[in-house]
């Protein structure tokens, strides 16, 4: 399918896509003669663009090379791939047709890069579930010193926090924020690779009216007191938040009992810091990612929401300002 993409993309793939694999030149030459053979080849269809000639070469790779080695070539295979992926919506190929696509080459090798452009294409197609997951597993990749050495810089890591909180809030399905194994997932740690990302959004909702967890509720707050005891200071803030229908007075108390039923079973789940809360009600709307593809229904709710700042000192400005202490 790659083939015909090779002499399009052969200028562009000089400068673009020869980044993906700059660090094999001289590494290489430190490897194993077997190893060396079979890496030439994969270099030289990488320094092409031609993607598809790459994957049919990974399995000399995968034979010939140790395990770091394998590592570093599915990396940056999965980095070339995203790059024509980016390529094709440029060129005006059909959305839902890149997504499928790259989601194919993904048994061949993984990237952060790879994950975010999945969650973009899925949050566009209104996927919001799918797209918090790719969101949440490109946070991870970077966090991940193999498998991205060089960090993006911060105002990357910073969009795709606040896609995956976004998301987050439109998915219809609980979104996990732990591992298989128990490990806490980069969103929900203090930073990632050194970048501060103080506000945290667990998708703790609530039945109608009342401060009752619904299902995906329930899952959440389970999720969010196991995390807490691993994550947090010895003094946490949780902020309960409603859209702007309704009585404002009404949305500021149900905020408060709401919240103060996500304390109680913080409490109740082990968590022996302290636990400020924050009633805002409708007062501090949510910072809203490309606001205009979002229906009024969807918008009311990314509003209707609870943060978690791990220290006190992290609540912003506007939170302090416009919200309620109890």
């Amino acid at each position: 399918m790659m083939g015909h993409l090779a002499k399009p993309i052969a200028s562009w793939a000089t400068g673009a896509v020869l980044g993906a694999f700059a660090w094999l030149a001289p590494a290489a030459a430190t490897a194993a003669t077997d190893c060396k053979a079979a890496l030439a080849p994969f270099v030289q269809a990488a320094k092409a663009g031609d993607a598809a000639a790459a994957r049919g070469l990974l399995g000399d790779v995968e034979t010939s090379c140790p395990a770091i080695w394998q590592v570093k070539v599915k990396t940056g295979l999965g980095k070339l791939h995203a790059r024509i992926a980016r390529k094709e919506l440029s060129d005006g190929m059909d959305p839902a047709t890149v997504r499928t696509r790259l989601q194919d080459w993904q048994r061949f090798g993984d990237h952060w890069t790879v994950q975010e452009l999945l969650g973009s294409l899925a949050e566009r197609e209104g996927d919001y579930t799918s797209a918090a997951n790719h969101y949440m597993a490109a946070l991870d990749l970077i966090d991940d010193t193999a498998a991205t050495p060089e960090p993006p810089p911060a105002d990357a890591i910073t969009s795709i926090h606040k896609r995956t909180s976004q998301a987050m809030g439109l998915a219809k399905e609980h979104v996990a924020g732990m591992t298989r194994s128990s490990g806490v997932r980069a969103y929900y740690q203090n930073s990632t690779r050194g970048i501060k990302l103080p506000t945290k959004r667990p998708q703790i909702t609530f039945m109608t009216n009342t401060a009752q967890f619904d299902a995906q509720g329930a899952a959440a707050i389970n999720e969010l007191t196991r995390i807490v005891n691993r994550e947090a200071s010895s003094a946490i803030v949780v902020a309960g938040h409603a859209d702007e229908r309704g009585d404002p007075q009404h949305n500021l108390k149900l905020s408060a009992w709401r919240m103060e039923k996500v304390k109680e079973f913080l409490i109740h789940g082990g968590f022996r810091g302290q636990i400020g809360v924050l009633a805002c009600g409708e007062f501090v709307p949510p910072e809203i990612t490309d606001p205009h593809l979002r229906s009024q229904e969807e918008r009311w709710q990314l509003a209707r929401r609870v943060e978690v700042f791990y220290r006190p000192e992290d609540v912003p400005e506007g939170h302090r300002n416009d919200c309620y202490t109890y």
